[in-house]
């Protein structure tokens, strides 16, 4: 486990390659390609080039508070 493109409050959880990643933040666990959709949908909006990494995650740390908004608005407290 270690967080997501270097963001400090969502936590990356791999279950290897045969299930779906999840996304941690609190208590609340997300699905993670629920969340990367919502990023991708984000950039495409905003002109961000989600294929290359490194813009991606940039987007991602710059837009971490509202993420952790939207795993909150998906997800209840475990």
């Amino acid at each position: 486990m270690g967080t997501w493109y270097g963001t400090k409050e969502i936590e990356m959880i791999w279950h290897g390659e045969w299930a779906d990643p999840e996304l941690k933040v609190d208590e609340r666990v997300a699905n993670y390609w629920e969340v990367e959709q919502y990023c991708v949908d984000c950039c495409k909006e905003e002109g961000i080039d989600y294929n290359n990494d490194s813009a991606f995650g940039e987007w991602v740390r710059n837009h971490e508070s509202e993420i952790c908004d939207v795993i909150y608005s998906m997800t209840v407290a475990h």
